[in-house]
């Protein structure tokens, strides 16, 4: 199996590059990481919440290139082979634009996609394989996104639960806020998702 990684906004290459190492190390394979470039914390946020609510890419550019990247996880799979994608925050966003746009049905179909406070949630309408969204009970993507927040309403566990979105054979996962911080939480470098 191959695991690609696509960050979220307001991360430095450091960063990005600390989660993907923690990523080897969780999977016990190589990584392979596409780096969604910062602007500065305005910036980001300003083209994440155009790219959610206009459903375009506000830089086309790295549409584009995480499309290609992706295209080559699938080559690196081979033939028959798997994908399993990794987004965080806006890196969904970017996921999702990909699928609209791009990405063909037989290659959304290698895709397994798992989003961890994901500026957009994603379903099995564009990615047929598994799909999981993860968000901490406390996440404020969950103001943003009225389905995971539909969802979010629907948890009985304190701890965590999960919810399936019947419409599109869908998990998400809540999880209680480790930080008890919203920003802290949404972070996939803190406890809350332990993939610090």
């Amino acid at each position: 199996r191959v695991v690609s990684f696509v960050n979220g906004i307001y991360h430095s290459r450091d960063e990005w590059a600390a989660i993907a190492d923690n990523l080897e190390r969780i999977f016990e394979c190589r990584v392979m990481p596409f780096y969604n470039p910062t602007s500065g914390w305005w910036a980001d946020f300003s083209k994440a919440t155009f790219e959610r609510y206009f459903k375009k890419p506000a830089d086309e550019e790295v549409v584009v290139n995480l499309t290609a990247h992706l295209r080559t996880c699938l080559d690196y799979a081979g033939k028959g082979g798997r994908v399993l994608h990794i987004a965080h925050s806006g890196g969904a966003i970017l996921t999702y634009l990909c699928a609209k746009r791009y990405l063909t049905t037989s290659e959304r179909a290698r895709i397994d996609v798992t989003t961890f406070g994901g500026g957009r949630s994603l379903t099995r309408k564009y990615f047929t394989g598994r799909t999981i969204n993860y968000y901490a009970r406390n996440d404020p993507l969950l103001l943003v996104d009225s389905r995971a927040q539909a969802m979010s309403k629907m948890v009985k566990n304190e701890t965590w639960d999960e919810v399936v979105y019947t419409k599109h054979n869908t998990s998400f996962i809540f999880l209680k806020g480790q930080l008890k911080n919203p920003i802290a939480d949404h972070g996939m470098e803190g406890p809350t998702y332990g993939l610090g």
